[in-house]
């Protein structure tokens, strides 16, 4: 089975922004339940809907910027893919700093 390299870029990026913006919105949830588990470790901590609208919105995002943009960057063919993972996972995770930090 032949993957057509267009398609496998997609996924490449697809990827890449997911686990950046995954990772960005796990962090301050993470810092705030471990907080609150400090200070009363009986106390539960709720995932609160602002985290998972930022992913979404973010996610949607980065996800067009980095389909749109990204390949249109010249590339060695042998590291290309490698840029392409770097790039979307670099801009899903400032595109979701930066969501994060206006929401709060």
């Amino acid at each position: 089975m032949d993957i057509d390299p267009t398609t496998l870029t997609q996924i490449v990026i697809f990827f890449a922004v997911l686990l950046g913006v995954l990772l960005r919105t796990a962090m301050p949830y993470l810092k705030k339940a471990k907080e609150a588990a400090e200070k009363d470790p009986k106390a539960s901590f709720d995932f609160h809907w602002s985290y998972a609208l930022t992913f979404l919105i973010v996610f949607i995002e980065s996800t067009v910027a980095a389909i749109i943009a990204l390949p249109l960057l010249p590339a060695d063919p042998t590291i290309s893919r490698i840029l392409l993972f770097c790039g979307a996972f670099a801009w899903a995770y400032m595109s979701n700093d930066i969501a994060n930090r206006i929401s709060s």
